[in-house]
């Protein structure tokens, strides 16, 4: 997907933006938002088995519109509140309606507005689909003994909990079927908690994804792996490289897709000092990996990567910013775009006075596409949130108007589904008043 809600690049860059508490919009004058609709308090749903996806349910139609669109006149609109949703995740659109990820719960909408939240029991790593089917890819812990850290014990030396990494399919997004153990040996629980995936759909047939788990800040490759239906999977003999530029770090993954061809693109990163490395690699199959050697900006951090399409754009789009640290004044909210993957060019998204920023995710939508991020007005300064949208992704990306209600921040991700562009801004309780999460409609 777009993002790990999901990958190890957008968790970072999320990470960093979100010590804001700023809410005024550097490049659009305020807009009046209608009144939040009355909050739906989403209610628990058991898990049951799904059967196999039917063949013939149809990817939705792009969303009907009266008259064409104006992204000049596009602006976010405030739609509800989601209750429950924890920092973090992600989002996708799909032809059931919307899904957001949240630590171990998912949540569902037909149309944006009314959710439904549903366990899934174990931390989501990431969320991808297809237009018709969902997939998630985490762990599930097994094989837990005692908690050795319990009152009474006499140290934290016992046994620990395993975890097997794990996938959950779903064509509706309120019956989910879980996959088998992927081919890995299970780790201890401490990995699982930091267990991350990258995870795309592969539109020549099935999903393709790449785990690796944490050890502190070290990255560890488990391996590249692939499944035709999302719930079993085999490990690809993939060459990805252990170190990139020269780090003696193995390097973290993500994001990735695919296009019609079943041709991939994958990202690949590591810390630099006080910078990133960051590389493009590209694969016919997802077993044989070739570096982009000409791919711009190598401090690049990217935090989004979308395939060229038939149906849609003839372009390869990649999204993110050359720092990591929002003071760095290297950074630029940057888009990058390619035919063929050999020849690319960047287009700067506006940033106003502002001295750097990023892009935290991207996404194709009706009009053409959107992306969300935030800018640093000055040294020393918290950053604030900003939003743009072109008609090709190549050029004349346009502000858009994001909210300044007091306390109250636009979208962090963002998703075209059957109703529009929909993005969700997660929960902040870092101030005297908490902030829950906001879905917000693009219209």
């Amino acid at each position: 997907m777009r993002r790990l809600a999901g990958s190890i690049a957008l968790i970072v860059i999320v990470a960093a933006a979100c010590t804001s508490a700023a809410t005024v919009s550097p490049l659009s004058a305020p807009t009046t938002s209608p009144a939040p609709s009355a909050v739906v308090t989403p209610s628990p749903v058991a898990i049951p088995t799904a059967t196999q996806p039917p063949s013939s349910v149809p990817i939705p139609s792009p969303t009907a519109t009266a008259t064409p669109v104006s992204i000049s006149d596009l602006a976010w609109q405030r739609v509800t509140t989601l209750d429950g949703a924890a920092l973090g995740g992600d989002i996708v659109g799909f032809a059931g309606g919307y899904i957001v990820t949240s630590d171990d719960k998912v949540f569902w909408s037909a149309d944006g507005t009314e959710w439904t939240a549903v366990t899934i029991g174990s931390r989501v790593a990431d969320i991808a689909s297809d237009g018709r089917t969902v997939l998630l890819a985490g762990a599930e812990e097994r094989d837990c003994g005692p908690d050795p850290c319990e009152p009474g014990s006499t140290g934290c030396g016992g046994p620990v909990c395993k975890a097997s990494p794990v996938a959950w399919r779903s064509v509706d997004g309120l019956s989910w079927e879980r996959s088998k153990p992927w081919p890995v040996a299970a780790v201890d629980s401490d990995a699982y908690r930091a267990l991350e995936t990258a995870l795309w759909s592969v539109p020549t047939g099935g999903w393709d994804a790449v785990l690796s788990y944490l050890t502190g800040d070290t990255s560890n490759l488990v391996g590249v792996f692939h499944s035709d239906d999302g719930l079993t999977w085999v490990a690809l003999p993939a060459d990805l490289p252990a170190s990139i530029g020269g780090s003696a770090e193995e390097p973290f993954w993500g994001p990735g897709a695919a296009d019609e061809t079943g041709r991939r693109l994958l990202a690949g990163w590591v810390f630099a000092g006080d910078s990133v490395q960051t590389s493009l690699f590209t694969s016919p199959d997802g077993g044989s990996w070739t570096w982009l050697e000409d791919f711009p900006e190598p401090g690049l951090m990217v935090s989004a990567v979308l395939a060229s399409s038939a149906g849609g754009s003839p372009l390869w789009s990649v999204a993110g910013t050359g720092a990591i640290d929002p003071g760095d004044d290297s950074g630029r909210p940057t888009v990058w775009t390619s035919p063929d993957l050999a020849f690319w060019s960047g287009q700067t998204l506006a940033m106003g006075d502002s001295v750097s920023g990023w892009v935290s995710a991207l996404s194709p939508a009706t009009f053409g596409y959107v992306a969300v991020g935030r800018l640093v007005l000055a040294p020393e300064t918290d950053p604030v949130d900003m939003s743009w949208a072109s008609a090709d992704g190549v050029d004349a990306w346009i502000p858009l108007a994001v909210p300044t209600e007091p306390g109250v921040q636009g979208p962090s991700v963002v998703a075209d589904g059957p109703a529009g562009v929909i993005g969700i801004r997660w929960a902040d309780d870092s101030g005297d008043e908490p902030v829950p999460a906001i879905v917000w409609a693009l219209r």
